[in-house]
């Protein structure tokens, strides 16, 4: 298994959330197997992380967001700040529509959607 070190993978800078690197699916898919029993549920404890991770890995910002999804942006705001317990469904529905497929299967097992 090759080592990867954090300077592979492309430095992003987002004003409203800080510095994140840029995983390519194929890397992230195999982290996201590796790491779904053990660390995962550690580092993504709350839906907001969740929505702002795959947020920067599709490179967009929370307005950008919103109007993909048709809402404000003040929804993905309080959902990322975790001022919301969970999400209306149809909001994650939306979400999930633009975030994909592992963005639900995440959030469903880490037990974020009934």
């Amino acid at each position: 298994m090759m080592v990867m070190k954090v300077e592979d993978f492309t430095q992003i800078e987002m004003t409203e959330q800080g510095v994140y690197r840029m995983v390519p699916e194929n890397q992230l898919r195999i982290l996201l197997a590796v790491s779904e029993q053990d660390v995962l549920p550690h580092l993504i404890q709350t839906y907001g992380t969740l929505l702002r991770v795959f947020r920067g890995i599709k490179n967009l910002n929370q307005c950008e967001l919103s109007k993909q999804i048709g809402m404000e942006r003040k929804v993905i705001y309080l959902l990322e700040e975790n001022k919301t317990s969970k999400p209306k469904i149809e909001t994650h529905t939306k979400l999930t529509t633009i975030l994909g497929s592992e963005f639900d299967l995440l959030a469903r097992k880490l037990n974020f959607i009934d």
